[in-house]
This record gives structure tokens, C-alpha cells and sequence, in this order.
């Protein structure tokens, strides 16, 4: 499994909350966790659970849409051999 693949979750956060200007700290702030925390999720060094991802995905105010492809992204990084019809936006 190569590093795009391994890192769609971490890149699509990242990516996420540089379009909402909101930092690292803040989402910790708001997650109740450490910004070690968030940027080993960041940076692609964790997972993170499907709770987690409803929280951050509520946390930085994504659509029902955006949240689901977040979920889909960790889904993949984690082995899991998803075909959605949108898959193509990773």
C-alpha cells in the first residue's frame, strides 16, 4: 500500500482545515485532546475511530457530504476496499 493511499484521511483533514482557517490547537481545544493528538492525525501517524471522525467533522462544521467522504478516506487508509461512486474526489 503506497503513501497516497495510506495518507487520504490525514491530507483530507489537513485540507479541511485549512479551508475553515482553523488550527490545530483549536480542534484539540475543541476535541478535549491534545495538538500532539491532532497532528499524529495530521500528519497521518494515527487513526482515528468513526466517533472521532463524527467529532471532528461536527467540530469544524462539515456537510453530511464532506464528513462522509472523511469517513470514506479513513476507511481506505485502514485496508478497507470501499467503491463509492464518488471516490473519484480522493
Amino acid at each position: 500500500m503506497g503513501d497516497k493511499i495510506k495518507k487520504r484521511f490525514s491530507e483530507s483533514l489537513r485540507r479541511h482545515l485549512e479551508e475553515q482557517n482553523i488550527s490545530q490547537s483549536h480542534l484539540a481545544a475543541q476535541l478535549g485532546v491534545s495538538r500532539a493528538y491532532v497532528s499524529s492525525l495530521t500528519s497521518g501517524k494515527k487513526n482515528a475511530s468513526p466517533a472521532r471522525i463524527d467529532e471532528i467533522a461536527k467540530s469544524i462544521g462539515l456537510s453530511e457530504a464532506n464528513s462522509r467522504k472523511l469517513h470514506t478516506a479513513a476507511a481506505i487508509d485502514m485496508g478497507f476496499k470501499i467503491q463509492l461512486p464518488d471516490d473519484d474526489d480522493f
